[in-house]
C-alpha cells in the first residue's frame, strides 16, 4: 500500500518541478524500480492513474526500467550484479559483499508537449 504514498509524491515532484519545463502537457514518466525497493510497478500505475486525476499528469503514462541488485565484493572490491540469486563475487568467489544499488526509485524520462 506504500505505492500511494510513493504515488502521491511523485505527482507533487513533477508538479512543483512543471513550471520550469514550460510544457503544456505530460505525455510519459518513465521510472527506474530497483529490485530491492519492494515497489510494485502495477500497483504504482494504479495509484498513479488514480490520484493524478484532475491534475496535469491525468492520462500519463507511466513506464518503468528494472534496476538491478549491485554490490561490491568485500574482499577484493569487485563490483557486480546479483543474478538468479547467486551472491558469489565472479572474482574471487566470496559471498561478502555490500549492497550498493538496486534500493532505487528514479524518474530518468518525461515526454512532454
Amino acid at each position: 500500500m506504500h505505492e500511494a504514498t510513493i504515488a502521491k509524491n511523485i505527482i507533487e515532484l513533477i508538479q512543483t518541478e512543471f513550471p520550469e519545463l514550460n510544457c503544456k502537457r505530460i505525455y510519459s514518466v518513465k521510472l527506474r524500480i530497483g529490485e530491492l525497493s519492494g515497489i510494485y510497478p502495477e500497483s504504482l500505475e494504479y495509484y498513479f492513474q488514480e490520484l493524478s486525476k484532475n491534475t496535469i499528469l491525468e492520462n500519463t503514462k507511466l513506464s518503468f526500467e528494472k534496476a538491478p541488485i549491485k554490490v561490491i565484493c568485500a574482499v577484493c572490491s569487485t563490483i557486480f550484479e546479483i543474478i538468479n540469486m547467486d551472491y558469489d563475487c565472479p572474482n574471487c568467489k566470496n559471498s561478502q559483499f555490500n549492497i550498493i544499488g538496486g534500493d532505487e526509485l528514479e524518474i530518468i524520462n518525461m515526454e512532454v508537449e
